[in-house]
């Protein structure tokens, strides 16, 4: 999606929603990150299905 967001540095737990495309469409899953924030990095986030969906 291409979404950026500033957030403060130190642990968060942020929820996010990850496209994912498949030939017959395009499905939206929302998912719960856990991350602790360093001072000038930038984070990339990648995701995958969980198999219970």
């Amino acid at each position: 999606m291409g979404t950026t967001a500033p957030i403060q540095i130190g642990k968060h737990s942020v929820s996010i929603m990850c496209p994912f495309t498949y030939l017959w469409g395009t499905v939206i899953l929302p998912g719960d990150l856990d991350i602790d924030v360093k001072s000038g990095t930038t984070y990339q986030i990648t995701g995958k299905p969980s198999d219970d969906g």
